[in-house]
């Protein structure tokens, strides 16, 4: 039976020189080889999520679709009551189109409000050395 050379050499050191660029040869296959690997399964979980992403938003839009036919569908439903008690169909259109505009003028309204949060006034106030609690508007300032 022969030996080989490296058989005597200690544990984790080898006999000949040949060895160790063999190793670090081997080394570097194995770290372009998780590399690749990871890079594919990152690959794969983006079109993943891009996927998730798109069908969450084709569901929403015909959740928004389907809500707005429901809607017009319960208008219409209002105009023909309103018609069945007496009431002529221009009177009953002319309350429903200032129903909505109200309500329209008051989500307009509601919008105005919450975008004054969007100017950041207590950060302002910080940055400018003001009181840090301080909750004025830029309008108030």
């Amino acid at each position: 039976m022969t030996e080989r050379s490296d058989d005597h050499a200690p544990e984790g050191k080898a006999a000949d020189g040949a060895s160790l660029p063999h190793s670090v040869r081997s080394t570097v296959i194995a770290v372009r080889d998780l590399g690749s690997a990871w890079l594919d399964l990152v690959g794969t979980e983006a079109r993943i999520a891009a996927h998730t992403v798109t069908t969450i938003l084709a569901l929403g839009l015909s959740v928004a679709v389907l809500g707005v036919a429901a809607w017009l569908t319960l208008v219409t439903a209002a105009v023909a009551f309103a018609m069945r008690m007496g009431a002529p169909l221009e009177g009953a259109l002319i309350v429903t189109a200032l129903l909505h505009a109200g309500i329209g003028l008051l989500l307009v309204f509601m919008i105005r409000l919450l975008s004054r949060r969007l100017s950041f006034p207590v950060t302002r106030g910080a940055i400018r050395g003001g009181d840090r609690h301080e909750s004025r508007t830029p309008t108030q300032a």
